[in-house]
């Protein structure tokens, strides 16, 4: 099993939706500084359950949400989708989708 692809809405530098595929074998995460290269890998601490702030480099987990989205007056989520790829032997499932809260209390989709 390996991550597939994360998507991010509204976390941290990320102000829309943005789809990061990770392809089998090798992938590069590059970009200049202050690009959101790090804040990808939050996304994926968010996603799977880290339950401290602090260890996603923010003060407080409202932190987490896009400040662009936030300072326009209206109430804006962040939201992180990470995908897995399951090994070929699983009969019958091609993916799951964990949907995280940043609480530990994430929960699964197959999908076929």
């Amino acid at each position: 099993m390996y991550v597939k692809r994360v998507e991010l809405s509204h976390f941290k530098s990320f102000g829309g939706t943005t789809q990061v595929p990770l392809l089998p074998g090798f992938t590069v995460i590059s970009g200049p500084n202050g690009s959101g290269k790090s804040n990808i890998l939050d996304a994926l601490l968010f996603a799977l359950g880290l339950s401290s702030s602090k260890g996603m480099r923010a003060d407080r987990l409202p932190d987490l949400v896009n400040q662009n989205q936030s300072s326009r007056g209206r109430t804006v989520e962040a939201s992180v989708t990470v995908t897995f790829a399951l090994d070929e032997d699983l009969p019958e499932a091609d993916e799951e989708d964990a949907i995280g809260n940043g609480n530990g209390n994430g929960h699964g989709k197959w999908e076929r």
